[in-house]
């Protein structure tokens, strides 16, 4: 997943001698799911009430952000909401 939009362009050819380079491929670095997870802080998500339930309200903390995927039948990039849910463990604590 993409941080930011993204364009699909030929990369440049690394030297003089091979093959000539013909897949494209995005200009801009990917991150994986779990690192973008990991460089979260506390303060990157809200207290959101989801709606009513029998003992009160229920309440998550939330984090949404906007991410591109790379849309392999367009060969172009798909714009997609992220929502990560933080949850309590057994103990009490923010996992």
């Amino acid at each position: 997943m993409y941080l930011e939009p993204f364009e699909m362009e030929l990369p440049k050819k690394k030297g003089r001698r091979g093959r000539k380079v013909k897949n494209v491929r995005p200009n801009k670095e990917s991150i994986s799911a779990i690192a973008y997870y990991k460089s979260l802080i506390s303060k990157n998500f809200t207290k959101e009430t989801l709606r009513q339930v029998a003992k009160g309200e229920l309440v998550s903390y939330l984090h949404v952000k906007r991410l591109y995927i790379r849309n392999t039948e367009t060969n172009g990039c798909r714009e997609r909401l992220h929502l990560i849910r933080k949850t309590r463990n057994q103990t009490g604590n923010m996992n």
